[in-house]
């Protein structure tokens, strides 16, 4: 496959577990945290290439939309904007949401404490935003993805 380009952007936070953030001009609803700067840079470009940015290209995972907080967008908490979808409990998510993970990420995908409920195989409950979101991006960053 040739003639198709994507740039990321990779910067050390330097803080934290996942010092490093990846982002892409010609993408810029994605945004990847890995412990490195190619861990960050390949989770970028599997987000990309699950959403049709490379046709032709098979992702190594499919991607499930993490819906972005309104209520949070002020105080700059690093959240996955998708995760692995293998990492998501299809019962769960009908026990939790009366719905497919299909018809959820459809409609929007989850937020993470919802996300985060559907992969710990539990019913959801209020939680912490930041602590969601640190969670969901160890489980990216981690490999278990």
């Amino acid at each position: 496959m040739t003639g198709k380009t994507i740039k990321v952007e990779v910067v050390n936070l330097g803080k934290g577990e996942l010092p490093f953030r990846a982002t892409s001009p010609q993408y810029p609803s994605l945004v990847a945290h890995g412990v490195d700067a190619s861990a960050a840079a390949s989770i970028l470009l599997d987000m990309a290439v699950s959403q049709g940015a490379f046709p032709g290209w098979e992702p190594r995972f499919k991607a499930f939309t993490i819906m972005p907080s309104w209520q949070h967008r002020d105080l700059q908490i690093e959240c996955p904007s998708c995760v692995p979808w293998h990492l998501l409990n299809e019962d769960q998510a009908q026990k939790n949401h009366y719905q497919t993970l299909e018809r959820l990420n459809q409609r929007g995908g989850l937020s993470p404490c919802e996300a985060l409920a559907v992969i710990e195989r539990r019913p959801w409950r209020a939680m912490n935003y930041a602590e969601a979101c640190a969670k969901l991006m160890a489980l990216v960053a981690d490999g278990k993805a």
